[in-house]
């Protein structure tokens, strides 16, 4: 549904005054809302800069610039390399509408670029084959309506672009809203066909006061990603084989106004300053809580929905018996403290298990974490405990810890392209006495030195003990041997035996996505 004020105006207006050639386009338009059919009549025309209100006058736009009679420029096609439609530093009310815009280098040119202006509307354009779609600067009560932006490396971008609304567009590809407050975005579909790494459906970061309502968001790493925001409102969307993603610096940043939205059809678990309470998850298609105490989260199955269970601000609360896969991240504890962790299956997914930084004495138990990129990673987590849990086949490594102060012991390693790796300091890794983890790449009669920085030592490595030479230090490949899972002491006793070389490795250094928590 279009802006009723513009709603006469776009029935009225026919073609662009600026002469040039008419022509029917050979575009390959997807179906979509109201967009341009195959075969519409178009002007072909060169790139458009109007730097002031006095231009639309002076290049011959139809209209007189008020909200009853807006700028006109309808359409028209646009070949380009560089911008199609630039407008800046202008109060008056304007609409593009009608127009299509395509680069002959895909990885090259802008649709339309507003600056420093407001009142602006774009409606039922098309973005095809082109580096960016549209992008605003400075803008304020802003319209983007039913237009189709595919084939596109960035379909639309406001930054600090207060006031605009985001109406029923088809996007392929990610979104970005940034330091835009009050803005709307409503009835959009949103999808990203190129699955490229981290891909995001839409990214609304330090923007407040915003109403997400009514999108569908498909096939996305991320479907949608909240950063930062106060005061969001997010409902009856959509999450087709992704989910939300809430970020932030303090807890308010997780407090969002939520109603009614579904995660691959099952409803959206969002739970906010509960204490005391057991949450039956098997309903949900996500689950995330916040700012809770003492809150149990047990059973369900989280499958392709970004994030199965994500824990922020909270004190104390366990996730129990739940099966986690193919999302990006398993669980999540962020800016948790004394939450836990147990006997749940975290399979196939980016990062099994990830404790972020200022994430505090939280506890891995009995879980069987495997098939992963990476299973298990500390971000700057302290004082946490790894204990009792099978780690295998988890394609780069099984477990990255970073931080302080934690404790990993009596948990089982196996067939993970990297066993483990630690960066941080002062973590124990055997019980100080007589057992550390058990490693299907541990050869007899030395310590298991674990690659990282931290230069750490498994001391009692599958249950022996180990030798310990500072200037010799011996650190293990794997060696691939034996079937999955371990279950027993002696199993890895044995196959530790039956290893006769121990061969030095490099520390192999792990880099994180730019998009890991």
């Amino acid at each position: 549904m279009r802006v009723a004020v513009y709603l006469g105006l776009l029935l009225l207006f026919s073609l662009s005054v600026i002469p040039s050639t008419a022509h029917q386009t050979n575009a390959t338009i997807s179906s979509g809302l109201n967009y341009i059919a195959q075969g519409t009549e178009y002007t072909e025309h060169d790139e458009i800069i109007i730097q002031n209100n006095q231009d639309f006058v002076s290049q011959g736009w139809m209209g007189s610039g008020t909200s009853e009679d807006p700028y006109l420029i309808s359409g028209l096609e646009f070949f380009t390399d560089s911008t199609a439609i630039e407008i800046f530093n202008t109060t008056a009310h304007f609409i593009i509408t009608d127009c299509i815009f395509s680069s002959s280098i895909p990885s090259e040119g802008m649709g339309i670029k507003l600056r420093e202006l407001q009142n602006g509307l774009i409606d039922n354009c098309v973005f095809n084959s082109i580096n960016s779609g549209i992008a605003t600067e400075f803008v304020s009560r802003c319209i983007i309506a039913e237009c189709l932006m595919e084939l596109t490396n960035i379909p639309l971008t406001l930054y600090e672009s207060d006031n605009c609304t985001i109406l029923r567009n088809n996007i392929d590809g990610p979104v970005m809203v940034y330091k835009s407050d009050f803005c709307r975005i409503i009835g959009n579909e949103q999808f990203e066909y190129g699955l490229s790494e981290d891909s995001v459906g839409f990214e609304v970061s330090w923007s407040d006061r915003c109403i997400i309502s009514n999108n569908t968001f498909s096939s996305n790493d991320y479907g949608l990603w909240i950063d930062c925001c106060l005061d969001t409102t997010l409902e009856n969307n959509s999450f087709v084989n992704n989910g939300l993603l809430l970020r932030g610096q303090e807890s308010s940043n997780y407090d969002i106004e939520e109603n009614r939205n579904t995660i691959n059809g099952n409803p959206l678990g969002y739970f906010n300053g509960e204490s005391d309470r057991t949450i039956d998850a098997s309903e949900f298609g996500q689950v995330i809580i916040t700012s809770c105490q003492n809150v149990v989260v047990q059973n369900g199955q989280f499958e392709n929905a970004t994030t199965g269970v994500q824990v922020a601000y909270s004190d104390g609360c366990s996730v129990i018996d739940i099966t986690t896969k193919g999302n990006v991240y398993g669980v999540s504890f962020e800016h948790a403290l004394r939450c836990e962790l147990n006997t749940s299956s975290i399979l196939d997914n980016y990062i099994g298990v990830m404790l972020t930084e200022l994430s505090v004495k939280i506890g891995l138990y009995n879980n069987t974490i495997t098939q992963n990129t990476q299973g298990i990673g500390f971000d700057s987590a302290e004082k946490c405990e790894v204990v009792g849990n099978l780690i295998t086949e988890n394609n780069h490594l099984g477990l990255g810890v970073s931080g302080s102060g934690s404790w990993i012991c009596y948990n089982t390693f196996g067939r993970n392209g990297m066993n483990a790796a630690d960066g941080g300091i002062g973590n124990l890794w055997d019980n100080d006495i007589d057992c550390g983890n058990w490693w299907d790449d541990m050869a007899p009669g030395a310590v298991y030195v674990i690659p990282g920085d931290a230069r750490s030592v498994d001391r009692f490595p599958n249950g022996t003990v180990g030798t310990y030479t500072p200037t010799s230090i011996t650190a293990n490949e794997w060696i691939g041997n034996g079937s999955l899972p371990f279950t027993s002491p002696e199993v890895l006793v044995t196959l530790a035996i039956s290893v006769g070389t121990v061969i030095l490795v490099g520390v192999i250094v792990y880099t994180k996505r730019t998009r890991a928590l």
